[in-house]
């Protein structure tokens, strides 16, 4: 480590680290500047430094202890691991397996390991558990089982979904909430956080829940909800977080628009249908501000006196989409996630193993324990090749037309 001035935190506080010694805070000064002791209380050693407010010593006084090689270097390996335990949800062993990999990669050539994991464990889980605010994270029974707030407070992205098929009586559908919980361009990271057993669907409903959460989680405040274009969650999600962006599921919209096609045009489409089909079902993927002047393109190039089929059509989307105010969420223009799927995939297990004739209060409850425990201890998912190069591909188009080399109709054309 270099001789710069560090503080990481420690179970009895913050300890300062500088030129091989450790100090603990001794006194603040008036012109803001802080007394730091050399932490070797028992053979009192008469170390000191004096730091200002922009971490730059001004003040040192010689030590009478001995400097332990390597020490602020370990120090920090290990504050290191103990950050990465409260803010991410990775196995504390495997982030000590991590951090020792590293260690060796670095120090290889001296005799200097990291402690022992059975040594240094109780730390990492003492600072997960801290952040969390519970007292642990793993149980033995549904008694011991809190829920970790401050987790959830964390959590900004959201997907929610319903099911119906393997919901108990009386309750007519389980609502689940999933966490967006870092997914990048290559992995997903998604997981179920909340659920509900709710009496039916309308919106007063989704209020109560909304309400009743925000109640007992008052810091949470989710910037981003995903959804299917249920009417009736969409809006109270709004009533009761109106600051919250809604993003339609673009699998869902396509799905709509493949449907109705069948449904107008019959299985033998012709080249013009094709293309109009084709052209909406991408309209989703334009930023919303684009999407009005998208739909309008699309109009132009199908004259409604062509084909009683492809008025047929226009018509659909017109009365069905953009008349209701449907279009305003169901851009999903710059999004990691397109769709909802991953709040309905967890729906699919459940469906494939109870549904409403065998269904009962005790088995669902010991089957989303079980299958939500299997999830939780799965590694996030690695996505596919094919799946990334085309979120490229659908980017490099966006960007085109955002920074105006290309039309609307352009771009419609080169994405559908």
């Amino acid at each position: 480590m270099e001789n710069g001035v560090k503080i990481i935190d420690r179970k009895g506080g913050k300890v300062l680290l500088y030129g091989g010694y450790q100090f603990y805070r001794k006194k603040n000064y008036v012109n803001k500047t802080v007394l730091w002791k050399c932490k070797e209380k028992k053979i009192k050693c008469k170390g000191s430094i004096t730091v200002t407010e922009q971490m730059v010593v001004q003040a040192e006084r010689p030590h009478t202890c001995i400097k332990i090689p390597l020490q602020n270097d370990i120090a920090l390996a290990l504050n290191d691991v103990r950050h990465a335990a409260e803010k991410t949800d990775t196995p504390i062993p495997q982030l000590y397996e991590d951090a020792e990999n590293k260690w060796q990669e670095k120090w290889f050539d001296l005799i200097a390991p990291l402690p022992k994991f059975e040594n240094a464990k109780h730390t990492f889980y003492d600072a997960r558990n801290n952040f969390s605010k519970v007292n642990k994270i793993n149980f033995k029974s549904f008694d011991e089982v809190q829920v970790p707030i401050a987790l959830i407070d964390n959590v900004t992205e959201i997907f929610a979904d319903g099911t119906f098929q393997s919901c108990p009586s009386p309750f007519v559908q389980l609502f689940i909430i999933h966490a967006e919980l870092g997914s990048t361009n290559t992995t997903t990271k998604v997981k179920p956080i909340i659920f509900a057993l709710l009496s039916d669907k309308k919106t007063e409903t989704y209020v109560i829940l909304f309400r009743l959460l925000k109640s007992q989680l008052p810091n949470w405040k989710p910037r981003k909800y995903h959804c299917d274009f249920e009417l009736a969650a969409l809006k109270a999600v709004l009533v009761v977080y109106p600051d919250t962006t809604v993003v339609g599921c673009y699998y869902h919209w396509s799905q709509a628009m493949w449907r109705n096609a069948k449904r107008i045009f019959g299985f033998k489409k012709t080249k013009p249908a094709k293309r109009l089909v084709g052209l909406c079902s991408v309209l989703p993927l334009l930023p919303k501000d684009n999407l009005q002047g998208g739909w309008e393109y699309i109009k132009s190039q199908f004259p409604c006196a062509e084909n009683k089929n492809l008025k047929r059509f226009l018509n659909y989307v017109e009365e069905q989409w953009f008349a209701k105010d449907t279009w305003k969420v169901m851009s999903v223009f710059a999004e990691r996630h397109r769709t909802n799927n991953v709040a309905e995939s967890l729906h699919g297990k459940l469906n494939k193993i109870i549904n409403k004739s065998n269904s009962n209060m005790l088995r669902l409850l010991n089957l989303l324990t079980k299958l939500t425990s299997i999830d939780y201890k799965k590694r996030f998912r690695s996505r596919l090749k094919s799946l990334i190069e085309n979120d490229d591909y659908i980017r490099q188009i966006q960007m085109e037309l955002v920074t105006g080399e290309i039309s609307v109709g352009v771009a419609l054309e080169k994405l559908r």
